[in-house]
C-alpha cells in the first residue's frame, strides 16, 4: 500500500493502519510476543500516539484538498478562488422602489425614513437615496429603500408601508412591485458552481462566451445574444456581421449599468464585429480611441400566471409560494426562469410550485393579460427581442377544483 501523495491523489493513512504499522515494528525490533492488546500498557501508548500521528495525516489530506477546486471549503475556497480572480459574493440586502407621498418643503436624507412590511416588523427597510418635495402641494417621491439586515427579506406588493419612523411630511410608503430579494453570503456549493461557470466564460467572442459574461454582471439578469453572419441585414434588423446582446437588468438598475454592460461588451467582442443595438454608449479602448458599443433593452412582457393547486397541513401558505415563483423567474437556471427571447411555459411553475413545502399536485396557465386560469395558456411566445417579467401581484393561487 502506498500513501501521500500519489500519481492517484493523496492517500492518507487510517488510525487502522498507523496501529498495525507500529505493532509490526514492536514485535519486529523488540519482542515477537510483546503484549499490545489494548489492555496492555504499550497498546494503549499505541492507541494515544496512533491517534496523534492520524490527525497529522488528516491535516496533510485537508492541505491537499485545499488545492482542488471541486473540494476547497471555506477560508481555502477564499483563498484558492482568489488566485482565480473570483472573490465570493457577500451578502446582499433586498430592496424596492416606492411611492413616498411629501408634504411640501418636506427633505428626508439617506436611511432616515424607516418602513417595514405590514405584519411583519422585523422585515424593516430604510430610504437608500435623499428624498425631497419642493413644491408647493403634496407630492409622491420615488425612491429606492433597502433592507436593514442582509440576506433575502420579503416585501411583496403593496406590503411596505408601515412608517416606523415618523417624520414630519412623510405622510405614506408603499411598495408598487416587490422587493428584489436579497443574498445571504455565498455558499461553498453555491461559489464552486459560479467559478466553474466564469472559468468557462473566458472563451470571451462566441455567442455563449458574450452571454456567460454578461451574466456575471452583478445587476443583470437575463441575456440573449442574436448574431448576423450574412453579408445582408437580417430579420431583425442586424446589419451584416454583427451581433446584438439583448440584457435585462434588475428593476431598480442603478446608474452606470449601461457603461459597465458596454465595457463588458467591448472587452470580449470579436474584433471587426460590429456590437450592434439601439443603446449605444461610447468606450475607450487601451490606445485612446472612441468606439459605439451597441447593445438592446429587451421588451418587458408582464406574465401573469394562474395556479391551481392540492396542499396538506405542511401547505407553505400562498404569500411564500408567491415568492418562490418570483425568485425561480429571476434565477438562471431554475425552473421558472424568463430568459430573454426564450417562450414561456406553464410547466415551469408547475415544477416551481411542486418544489415547495406541502404542495400536492398543481396545474397552471400563462397569460399576457390576466391570473384568471380560464383564460390562461399552456405556453407564450417570446421573440428574440422580448423576456417576460413576473410579480407576486400578478400570481393567482385557487384549490384544484
Amino acid at each position: 500500500m502506498v500513501w501521500g501523495l500519489t500519481p492517484d491523489g493523496f492517500v492518507a493513512k487510517t488510525l487502522e493502519e498507523i496501529e498495525a504499522g507500529m505493532v509490526a515494528k514492536q514485535r519486529d525490533t523488540i519482542d515477537p510476543g510483546i503484549d499490545t492488546s489494548q489492555f496492555g500498557l504499550v497498546g494503549q501508548l499505541n492507541g494515544i500516539m496512533a491517534s496523534e500521528i492520524a490527525s497529522v495525516w488528516e491535516l496533510a489530506e485537508a492541505v491537499n484538498d485545499s488545492q482542488d477546486p471541486a473540494k476547497a471549503a471555506g477560508a481555502a475556497q477564499d483563498a484558492l478562488y482568489a488566485l482565480m480572480g473570483t472573490p465570493r459574493e457577500d451578502a446582499q440586502p433586498s430592496s424596492v422602489v416606492c411611492d413616498n407621498t411629501l408634504q411640501p418643503a418636506t427633505t428626508i436624507a439617506v436611511g432616515e425614513a424607516i418602513a417595514s412590511v405590514a405584519g411583519n416588523a422585523s422585515a424593516r427597510f430604510a430610504n437608500a437615496e435623499p428624498m425631497a418635495n419642493l413644491t408647493a402641494g403634496v407630492l409622491v417621491v420615488q425612491a429606492r429603500f433597502e433592507a436593514l439586515e442582509t440576506g433575502p427579506v420579503v416585501a411583496n406588493a403593496g406590503t411596505l408601508t408601515v412608517r416606523e419612523t415618523l417624520i414630519a411630511g412623510w405622510d405614506a410608503v408603499t411598495n408598487p412591485l416587490d422587493a428584489e430579494l436579497g443574498s445571504n453570503i455565498e455558499s461553498d456549493a453555491a461559489y464552486r458552481n459560479r467559478a466553474a461557470d466564469e472559468i468557462a466564460a473566458q472563451g470571451g467572442g462566441t455567442v455563449d462566451g458574450i452571454r456567460a459574461n454578461l451574466l456575471q454582471l452583478e445587476t443583470v439578469l437575463a441575456v440573449g445574444v442574436i448574431e448576423n453572419v450574412s453579408m445582408v441585414t437580417s430579420v431583425d434588423g442586424l446589419p451584416p456581421k454583427s451581433f446584438c446582446a439583448v440584457v435585462h437588468s434588475t428593476p431598480a438598475t442603478p446608474p452606470g449599468d449601461d457603461q459597465a454592460i458596454a465595457d463588458e461588451i467591448w472587452r470580449i467582442k470579436p474584433a471587426g464585429i460590429q456590437a450592434f443595438g439601439d443603446t449605444v454608449v461610447p468606450v475607450l479602448d487601451s490606445e485612446g480611441f472612441w468606439h459605439d458599443v451597441g447593445f438592446s433593452r429587451p421588451t418587458e412582457l408582464a406574465v401573469y400566471v394562474a395556479l391551481r393547486i392540492t396542499t396538506n397541513a405542511d401547505y407553505v401558505g400562498d404569500t411564500t409560494l408567491k415568492t418562490a415563483i418570483v425568485a425561480s423567474a429571476e434565477t438562471p437556471g431554475a425552473a421558472g426562469y424568463l430568459d430573454v427571447g426564450v417562450d414561456v411555459y406553464a410547466g415551469q411553475y408547475v415544477t416551481a410550485a411542486m418544489a415547495q413545502r406541502g404542495v400536492l399536485n398543481a396545474e397552471a396557465r400563462v397569460s399576457l393579460s390576466s391570473s384568471d386560469y380560464a383564460l390562461g395558456e399552456a405556453s407564450l411566445e417570446i421573440s428574440p427581442l422580448q423576456t417576460g417579467t413576473l410579480d407576486t401581484s400578478r400570481i393567482s393561487i385557487v384549490p384544484i377544483p
